[in-house]
């Protein structure tokens, strides 16, 4: 029997609670008989002879299925809500119990200005008429062992295609196409290479619910071209284990996971937490699957929060809260360093109306989060939907780079660049801090969109980072690249 609409549950929902507390509310006045039992029995009054008329037993079971058919059909009328309204309901009990671990900002690690300077990099025109098919935590380019770039894109109509470069990005290949979404409407792509230069992408329509959809591209043909692996989702990202298996997981009802053992997919796929939005997956050195998310409020809801969770320990275990503001946080973007410190970043709303947002920073080390600190500023909106969240990646000399779209001082939509040298780096010429702030954006470029890092197998990362976004130059819609390095 298929399962009943939101209609039908609430009309069935209604009618039962309706007759159910009609029926007590006509036991309890019209059955002499049960109040004068009640009376003699629990209230030990006097009496005398019962009144004549009716069978106690008999009203007094029925008084109890009564309540029963009450409570049943306000449990059905609350089952009938709305997904948002069901998460939304759910989301409390969840977290509840869940509380940061504070660990104090270390004097290297506030966000105070090293003596380096941070280069602004040469930025080059990549291709004329088409978006990045990512952003943010989902990533549009690869970059392999050899240094070949893989870019993903998005033309007009919404149709996928890739273009690749073997010479630094100076020339692209012709878009190769691969996938038109119907009916027409906008996808969104994540991408991963492994140890074996294989790329594993996920890809779905938003911002309507979709199928999953996964390929496998080795150079330039697809080993697998589109598998079907979930359903119902809203967004997905991707990441590999050490054995170059893909983990896929998605927001839908819920945040599931997903893995491949080699020859097949692993059904059904885990059912993480009943509630949460636009995941980031990052996979560590002994294959624990992480995720950061934010709890399922559009922004900009005060109290919306990100949370941590992972598998370490064979299980699911309780998802960690490290966004520590009253008002909105989500878009998380998360990387690991070659020690498999996590280093997280997130939107963060500074008042409850949201419009002047924050870039958030905060880091798992010795057993312990950090607590966060803001590094950037948006100077605007973030989104509303936590899939704009910054992008993150880490390079050979253990530099963390962050970046992020807002505007600048000129009120100007730019490209914000921001790197913090960690303890661990390899680099003897700066101190460990923060660098300062600075912009990218092609002098003839009147917007940008938000930005993609490329994805690097982690024992082939090269000093610096690939960068892409997208841009509107005069009337087209370009894709426009770059290459960091702090310092």
């Amino acid at each position: 029997m298929p399962p009943l609409s939101f209609a039908a549950k609430l009309v069935v929902g209604t009618i039962a609670g309706l007759f159910g507390i009609l029926a007590a509310i006509m036991i309890t006045y019209v059955d002499k008989r049960t109040i004068y039992w009640i009376r003699v029995n629990i209230l030990h009054e006097k009496r005398g002879r019962p009144p004549t008329g009716g069978r106690s037993p008999l009203i007094w079971g029925l008084f109890i299925v009564s309540a029963v058919i009450a409570a049943g059909g306000t449990a059905i009328v609350a089952a009938a809500s709305s997904p948002t309204e069901l998460a939304q309901s759910t989301q409390t009990p969840t977290y509840t119990s869940n509380v940061i671990q504070t660990l104090t900002p270390s004097s290297s690690l506030v966000p105070t200005q090293p003596q380096a300077a941070f280069p602004v990099p040469v930025i080059t025109q990549v291709a004329k008429g088409f978006d990045t098919a990512g952003y943010g935590k989902l990533t549009s380019l690869v970059r392999d062992s050899q240094g070949n770039l893989t870019l993903f894109v998005r033309d007009l109509s919404g149709q996928l295609a890739f273009m690749q470069s073997s010479d630094g990005a100076k020339t692209w290949s012709a878009p190769n196409y691969f996938f038109q979404t119907s009916p027409p409407g906008t996808s969104m792509v994540s991408s991963v290479v492994d140890s074996a230069d294989q790329i594993h992408i996920v890809w779905g329509r938003v911002p309507d619910a979709s199928d999953v959809h996964y390929g496998l591209l080795i150079g330039q043909k697809w080993s697998v071209q589109d598998q079907i692996v979930g359903t119902g989702s809203f967004a997905r990202d991707i990441a590999v284990d050490s054995a170059n298996h893909p983990h896929i997981v998605w927001s839908g009802i819920g945040i599931f996971h997903i893995s491949y053992d080699g020859l097949n997919w692993i059904e059904p796929p885990d059912s993480v937490l009943p509630v949460g939005w636009h995941p980031d997956i990052q996979i560590d050195a002994d294959d624990k699957v992480l995720l950061f998310l934010n709890d399922s409020q559009f922004y900009p809801s005060p109290g919306a929060s990100v949370y941590e969770i992972d598998n370490i320990g064979g299980h699911w275990n309780n998802p960690v809260k490290l966004s520590t503001s009253p008002f909105w946080s989500g878009g998380a973007a998360a990387a690991l360093d070659s020690q498999d410190n996590i280093y997280v970043t997130w939107m963060g709303a500074t008042t409850a109306n949201g419009g002047q947002d924050q870039v958030f920073f905060s880091r798992f080390v010795n057993g312990q989060w950090q607590s966060p600190f803001p590094i950037g500023n948006v100077n605007t909106s973030a989104g509303s939907t936590g899939q704009e969240s910054p992008s993150v990646a880490f390079d050979s000399n253990n530099v963390f780079y962050v970046f992020w779209r807002g505007l600048n001082s000129d009120n100007h939509p730019v490209i914000f660049a921001r790197a913090l040298v960690t303890e661990d780096n390899s680099n003897s010429t700066v101190t460990a801090g923060w660098s300062p702030t600075i912009e990218l954006r092609a002098t003839d470029a009147s917007n940008v969109g938000w930005p993609s890092v490329a994805d690097v197998w982690h024992k082939n990362r090269t000093l610096g980072v690939d960068l892409v976004w997208s841009a509107t130059v005069g009337k087209d819609k370009v894709v426009e690249y770059a290459h960091v390095k702090y310092p």
